[in-house]
Order: structure tokens, then sequence, then C-alpha cells
């Protein structure tokens, strides 16, 4: 929990190489930690050493096999930084049936099935996720979808609407400078 705690402080004050260290130290206490791992994935992703966040989602999900978290998080990075879009369904799917009512959950199987092109279900996902869960990423998310349907004025003022409340956040600042343009 202290390195845990450690490693995130440092990652939100951008010192990503020295929270990596961290989570590396957690390891050697804590091998088979599927947490460790999934948080040393993200921050692998974040230094962009995808090929090596992926393996450390592998690796948490070979330990933890539908572990909803788990299979969400592996599920997600599948789907959004490679083309397994199937193996990210099948991924996000077994977090769906442990965790119905994960608004989390629900904006990575829309997520996953726009990326598949099967826009009008992925916006159902999307739309109740956002209701659940009103942050920059499902927001970002459910306006991708929507310019998808068509509806470009309503996607252009929810990333507007998500870039005001929350001016840092990376997704909701890459949608709108799609959606925006």
């Amino acid at each position: 929990a202290v390195l845990d705690a450690e490693s995130q402080l440092l990652a939100s004050a951008n010192r990503l190489d020295e929270a990596l260290a961290v989570y590396d130290r957690a390891l050697v206490y804590k091998p088979e930690s599927p947490a460790v791992l999934l948080a040393r994935g993200a921050l692998l992703d974040r230094l962009g050493r995808i090929n090596a966040g992926l393996r450390a989602l592998a690796r948490a999900a070979a330990i933890a096999p539908g572990d909803p978290v788990v299979e969400n998080a592996y599920g997600y990075t599948l789907a959004y930084r490679t083309r397994r879009t199937g193996e990210a369904h099948a991924r996000i799917r077994r977090a769906i049936e442990q965790a119905p009512g994960s608004p989390a959950i629900q904006d990575s199987m829309g997520y996953v099935l726009y990326r598949q092109g099967r826009v009008a279900e992925a916006r159902s996902w999307l739309e109740e996720a956002f209701a659940g869960l009103p942050d920059p990423e499902v927001a970002a998310h459910l306006a991708e979808v929507w310019q998808a349907a068509g509806e470009r004025q309503r996607a252009r003022d929810l990333a507007q609407a998500a870039l005001v409340a929350y001016p840092d956040s990376e997704p909701a600042r890459r949608a709108a400078e799609r959606l925006l343009r």
C-alpha cells in the first residue's frame, strides 16, 4: 500500500520513470499481485511502452482469470491500443458478466463495440455508462460514437463541455481536437 501510494504520487507529479521503479520494487515483494501489475501496465502504456504494458496486463489476467477489474483493464487496453478487438470484446464481456452494473466496464464495452464498427450497440452501452459515470473519458467515447452516428452537433457539444469541465483531461482534449476542428 505504501509503495502504491508512493508510485501514484510520483506519477501524478509526472515523474513516470521513478513511479515505474517503485512498481518494479513492489513486484519483488509481491510478484503475483494483479493490482501492482495493472498499475504497472497502465503506467507503461502512459510511457508509450505499449507492448510492455500489455505483457503486464496479460500476466495479471493469467494470475486472476475472470477478475472483472483485470479483464476490463486488459480488454480496454487491447481495444484502445491494438486491433485485437475480438479478444478485447471477449475479455470485457467476461467483466460485464461479473460486474454488470459497472459504468467503467460498460464504457469499455461501448468502446470495443465502436472499434468493431458496431455503432448502434456502442451508443447504447456508452449512453448508459455516461449516465452512471459522467467523466471525461466516457464523454470522449460517447462523443466519438455520436459523431459516427451522424449527430455531429451533439458530439461537438459534449466534447466542448467535457473540455471545459476537465481542461487537464487528455481524453477530453483529444476528443475536442478531433471533433471541434
